[in-house]
This record gives C-alpha cells, structure tokens and sequence, in this order.
C-alpha cells in the first residue's frame, strides 16, 4: 500500500491522528506482531493465524474490545499454528497447506481437527 495508487493513506492517518482516534497501523505487520512471511496467502494478504495475531494485539490495547474476544483462542491458535496462513479444518480441505509464496516456510507440522 505504499505503492502511488495509495497515496492519501498518509494523510488519513494524520486526520484521523488529528481527530483524536487511535490509529493501528498494520502495513507492516513484523513491525508489531511476530510473524512471518510464512504467515501470508501471497505476499500481500495475511492469512488467519496472522489476523488473529493482530485482533489480539489490539484487543489488548483497546478495552472496549475485550469483552468480545476469546483472547485464549487466539493465543492458542497464534501459537499452535504460527507459520501458517490457515487454520487447518478438514470440513474446508483434507489437503495440507503449501508453501504458497515458495520461500522455504516449513508446513508439515499441521493437523486438520
């Protein structure tokens, strides 16, 4: 997103900076959660595990979020399957999740449940 098509994202922040709003920025997610490339569909979108990673981050932060988040589901889930980018389920698929992106991210360890 730091490509020209994406300008005015600076200019949002700064606004909303401006207007007293809590400002997450995630563009970079290594620069705030542990995770990996490993963690990414295509190099670009993040997968489950690194969502979950970021929903607990800010539910951490944020309070009013609290309430709603099961913040043992996301730990467990964070840790149990850190390097991947899905959660494995085999009511979505049987087969074993890949190394999408070809980078060497090690994807044997799953267990679909």
């Amino acid at each position: 997103m730091h490509e020209p098509n994406f300008y005015y994202i600076d200019e949002l922040k700064s606004k909303f900076k401006n207007d007293g709003l809590q400002i997450y920025d995630f563009l970079d997610p290594t620069a705030t959660v542990a995770t990996s490339s490993c963690e990414f569909v295509d190099g670009r979108h993040g997968g489950e595990i690194l969502y979950a990673k970021i929903l607990a981050y800010m539910s951490a932060r944020e309070p009013m979020l609290q309430p709603y988040i099961n913040m043992d589901y996301l730990t467990t889930i964070s840790s149990e399957y850190s390097g991947l980018s899905m959660i494995p389920n085999k009511s979505i698929t049987t087969k074993a999740e890949i190394d999408f992106l070809g980078i060497g991210c090690a994807k044997s360890r799953q267990q679909l449940w």
